[in-house]
């Protein structure tokens, strides 16, 4: 009880000092997913932001992942590198970019905040297979440039990466950053949210991580 009582006394702390108007709410329940669930539905949230230590805990997965098929509102899964740290602390945020075929507004609103903040180092990157042609590489090079000018006034840094392994390059990136911005998408019926790539961050890296699954 005093682990949820600090929680929230922090949690409205932050949110009055953003300028945030909040309710809180406590609840006791046998099952705890399924009490978030129930939570969400009646109150229509629009967002989830959870907070967990372990996402390859096989059953913590399975819980989150049916979570997210079953509410209507974004999953943001947030993992702290350790107690106690702050986001504003973070120096240099890396946000990959697999596609420009949508935008999510959450993940854009997640990043711009952070920027007016703190005004880190924020690298956008995107990483391709090693045969890509030239042209294909200087042509996603200029549109991931507007795509991140478009969120970020400030300073960016802009990166085409080729490498045939995806899931090592985005590693060994991330490990060089204080945090990492990730976009799920919108997982299809028999699709999982949280795939390799982002059960893989969380299992080889140390890094604080911010995933955010899209309704």
């Amino acid at each position: 009880m005093a682990s949820s009582r600090d929680a929230t006394q922090y949690a409205l702390k932050a949110s009055f000092e953003a300028g945030l108007r909040p309710d809180t709410l406590t609840t006791i329940a046998a099952h705890p997913w399924e009490e978030i669930e129930r939570v969400v539905k009646v109150h229509n949230c629009r967002s989830l932001l959870l907070g967990l230590s372990d996402l390859n805990d096989l059953q913590t997965n399975e819980n989150l992942e049916k979570l997210v098929k079953h509410v209507k509102a974004d999953v943001v899964v947030f993992r702290q590198p350790y107690s106690g740290w702050k986001i504003t602390t973070a120096q240099k945020v890396l946000i990959p970019v697999a596609g420009f075929g949508s935008h999510d507004p959450l993940r854009a609103r997640v990043a711009a905040s952070l920027w007016r903040a703190s005004q880190p180092a924020i690298n956008f990157i995107q990483i391709l297979p090693a045969n890509t042609p030239r042209e294909a590489l200087q042509r996603n090079h200029l549109k991931l440039s507007r795509f991140a000018s478009r969120i970020i006034p400030g300073k960016i840094e802009v990166h085409i990466i080729v490498n045939d392994d995806v899931e090592a390059e985005l590693i060994s990136q991330a490990s060089a950053h204080d945090l990492v911005i990730m976009g799920l998408g919108k997982a299809g019926r028999n699709e999982k949210a949280f795939g390799h790539l982002a059960l893989g961050l969380a299992e080889k890296t140390d890094t604080a991580l911010i995933f955010i699954s899209k309704k």
